[in-house]
């Protein structure tokens, strides 16, 4: 029989600050991205996530399981095994917070992310030009 008392499983809203306390974070996709994800790299917490099938300016299909985060099933049926990995293997989940942040510091210099965008755009609109 399924248990369908899942209110002692979800604590109810948890603010970000509180959330930043935890050691390990889930990253989640919806019908898109994780919109949390990039704070969850950026954070001290270990990021636990199935790989990633959405990308966006964040690059997400460029993060490496085992480097940038720790990869769980889609379904979470080894997140019980991957958290008793994390608890043992304290010195390479620390390791891998600090590959995460390291991946994150690329989206911090906001002066090159935007010459970024407006060569995107430029490109995007020249070759819309000569479609037409």
């Amino acid at each position: 029989m399924v248990d369908l008392d899942y209110k002692k499983y979800v604590k109810g809203s948890v603010g970000l600050e509180e959330m930043l306390a935890y050691k390990y974070i889930l990253s989640v996709q919806g019908n898109d991205k994780d919109s949390g994800i990039n704070w969850k790299l950026n954070s001290k917490s270990l990021v636990m996530m199935a790989k990633p099938t959405v990308s966006s300016w964040l690059m997400e299909t460029k993060l490496v399981p085992g480097y940038h985060y720790v990869l769980i099933k889609d379904d979470f049926s080894d997140l019980k095994e991957k958290f008793l990995w994390c608890e043992n293997n304290q010195d390479k989940c620390k390791e891998i917070i600090n590959n995460a942040n390291t991946f994150m510091d690329q989206f911090k210099n906001n002066k090159l992310d935007e010459n970024i965008e407006k060569e995107v755009l430029n490109i995007y609109f020249s070759k819309l030009k000569q479609e037409v």
